[in-house]
């Protein structure tokens, strides 16, 4: 198939790519389900932190950079419901990722963390619990400002 770099795909299409992909690796159907469901998860994280509907192959680097990673497995490690859910999810973007290289979407598996990008991780969820417990004191604060500014704080 034929992909024309300025065409914009929405993030079904990348999905149904990564599930031929598993079916060619004779992938069980019940993994390939739910390595969807994990990838789905994903995208609508992305969809929210970025409000992308449509993306470029150009494009697709920066939205999985290895500080999008951070920032994601930061929101998992606080809002998965187990450990092992925890792990699913992030085993589902590092075989993600490592798809992309081989398509030769991205250069390199930004799904693998060094140890100052899992500390990242760390101080990124670490905002992501104040955010949440101010949301539930019903804080007057501006969350999201306070959020990029201490985002912002860290990342200096």
């Amino acid at each position: 198939m034929l992909i024309y770099m300025s065409d914009r795909y929405n993030f079904l299409f990348f999905e149904a790519e990564y599930r031929k992909y598993l079916a060619a690796l004779n992938t069980k159907q019940v993994s390939i389900k739910n390595y969807a469901s994990d990838l789905r998860y994903f995208f609508s994280w992305l969809q929210s932190l970025f409000g992308v509907d449509l993306v470029s192959l150009n494009e697709l680097p920066s939205l999985l950079s290895k500080s999008v990673m951070t920032q994601y497995y930061s929101y998992l490690r606080t809002h998965s419901a187990s450990s092992l859910t925890f792990k699913r999810r992030v085993s589902t973007i590092r075989s993600f990722i490592s798809f992309c290289v081989k398509q030769r979407w991205l250069t390199e598996n930004t799904a693998k963390l060094s140890e100052s990008d899992q500390e990242s991780s760390e101080k990124y969820a670490l905002v992501e619990e104040y955010c949440n417990y101010l949301k539930g004191i019903g804080s007057y604060y501006d969350i999201a400002r306070q959020k990029s500014l201490i985002i912002n704080f860290i990342e200096s």
